[in-house]
């Protein structure tokens, strides 16, 4: 097959996606036989692109992108690993990712797996414990806090935030450490808070943390503060024993908040001041219908 026609049939596909039932079969053929690399990305992008498309894959199909995202170039695998992420609700797309040896690949090929497992619908407990593991190998002393290492610091964070599945006191202690360390990066610092939020068990320990934060602001973590707040919110929705062990505290936590979003409210409107205060606010909302329902259940209005 010349690469004038492989190439024609891909962008042929790109424009039937209306027409998935054919544009498979051709993208997946390209598949077994194809060597270029661009051309592999492109056709594994296009299958990436169409929901249409991807309702018709098979666990055959499956296996041989994960077949895929271990062999040939870097852009090719992590071509693969990202439509990997597009299922997953489907062990044979998750549980290759959960047992790739991650020394052996490049940064941007780990920061795929990781914004693919975070999506995982199935198999999440082998999910979290990969992403502990992680955590804790990249928070030692003698880690190197390179480019690198942002980048996949950033994407295992990212991920646990996603999954928001609660970690470890161990783990989410290492994710609290590293929002005041001042060798960190801002945006691992910034995902790191995000993570903490979203994973370490609510309780008044947690809800103090964040309260002094709101107190005492970082001001290159601001957006993040403000997104921490709903996200801690979510979290505290998983279980009644979670909301009675921090709600006591959360009305210190709500005052700090709206303050924040006072001094934020009387700076110049642009596109960033408007999402932290949108952000702020939603944020305490969540909070304080948390705080009332409580009120609610503990103190039910008795007749007169």
């Amino acid at each position: 097959m010349t690469a004038f026609y492989r190439r024609s049939t891909i962008m042929a596909a790109k424009g039937q996606q209306s027409g998935a039932d054919s544009a498979y079969p051709k993208l997946m053929g390209l598949l077994s036989g194809m060597e270029d690399h661009e051309e592999l990305t492109a056709a594994m992008r296009t299958l990436r692109s169409s929901s249409q498309t991807r309702v018709l894959f098979t666990v055959a199909d499956l296996k041989q992108i994960a077949k895929i995202s271990e062999t040939g170039t870097s852009d090719v695998r992590k071509a693969a690993i990202q439509l990997l992420g597009c299922f997953g609700a489907d062990i044979p797309a998750m549980k290759p990712l959960i047992e790739r040896n991650l020394a052996s690949i490049t940064s941007s090929e780990y920061a795929a797996v990781f914004g693919a497992l975070g999506r995982a619908q199935v198999l999440q407990e082998e999910v979290v414990a990969l992403i502990e593991k992680e955590i804790l190998l990249r928070t030692r002393e003698d880690v190197r806090m390179n480019d690198d290492y942002v980048v996949e610091m950033c994407a295992l964070l990212d991920s646990a935030r996603s999954l928001a599945r609660n970690l470890r006191p161990q783990v989410t202690a290492a994710l609290r450490k590293i929002v005041g360390d001042y060798k960190q990066d801002d945006r691992v610092k910034g995902m790191a808070l995000l993570a903490y939020a979203a994973t370490a068990t609510p309780s008044r320990h947690v809800v103090d943390f964040l309260t002094e934060l709101f107190n005492s602001p970082p001001h290159k973590l601001f957006n993040e503060l403000a997104q921490s707040l709903g996200a801690f919110a979510k979290n505290c929705r998983q279980s009644v024993e979670y909301v009675m062990a921090c709600v006591e505290p959360m009305s210190a936590l709500r005052t700090s908040a709206i303050s924040l979003h006072k001094r934020i409210s009387k700076r110049e409107v642009t596109g960033e001041n408007e999402f932290l205060s949108t952000e702020l606010r939603d944020g305490i909302h969540e909070i304080s219908e948390i705080i009332v329902t409580f009120e609610e259940f503990i103190n039910p209005a008795r007749p007169i």
